[in-house]
């Protein structure tokens, strides 16, 4: 799947995403989502700096996005944001550690 972002007038795929409710696909697609609430993104030597960047702010863009989530492949490391600022930072993470994430009324357990 991917996610339409009309205001650039191009297409870009997460590693995941999170809608809540109805699914809005874009016209006459079935691949193609509009309405992401949460995206998630596991980033990587190629691609951290687009993830961090241009991708953060094409999302941006849509109305019902409301968190992005980064995690590293190299380091326990999980960063979350919420619309357009950071509201965790770099920490260590234990094995069993669990992050509440803004638009998802439950706690998410990451392995």
């Amino acid at each position: 799947m991917k996610v339409d972002i009309a205001e650039y007038n191009s297409f870009i795929y997460p590693d995941a995403m999170i809608v809540c409710g109805s699914v809005a696909y874009a016209e006459n697609r079935r691949d193609v989502i509009k309405n992401p609430m949460l995206v998630i993104e596991v980033l990587s030597d190629s691609t951290e700096s687009y993830d961090r960047g241009r991708k953060f702010k094409k999302y941006q863009t849509l109305p019902s996005f409301q968190e992005y989530v980064l995690i590293s492949q190299t380091e326990p490391l999980v960063e979350t944001f919420s619309g357009r600022i950071t509201i965790t930072g770099f920490t260590p993470l234990p094995k069993d550690w669990t992050q509440a994430l803004r638009c998802i009324p439950s706690k998410t357990k990451f392995y």
